[in-house]
């Protein structure tokens, strides 16, 4: 077995924070979604999965949360235009 990145388990807590400030803005099936796939070690497929069901509600997060998608989303291909770089 090798030993997970450091880096994963920060962006996993670095996801759930976005999480828990948006929880409210997302379906319970996406909640359900992004859960799942931090605990498969997956923090950038479900920060993704986030940003595509936030992107029309930008204008209504908070400027925190849109700095850290887009901190974490970086150049990532396929992250919603609304946090782009």
């Amino acid at each position: 077995m090798t030993a997970r990145d450091p880096w994963v388990d920060q962006e996993i807590e670095s996801v759930r924070r976005i999480l828990a400030a948006v929880s409210g803005h997302l379906s319970p099936w996406r909640v359900d979604g992004v859960e799942e796939l931090l605990r498969n070690d997956e923090p950038q497929e479900a920060l993704l999965g986030i940003a595509w069901d936030l992107g029309p509600l930008r204008d209504q997060l908070p400027e925190h949360v849109v700095r850290l998608i887009r901190e974490l989303a970086g150049h990532t291909d396929g992250v919603h235009p609304a946090f782009q770089r």
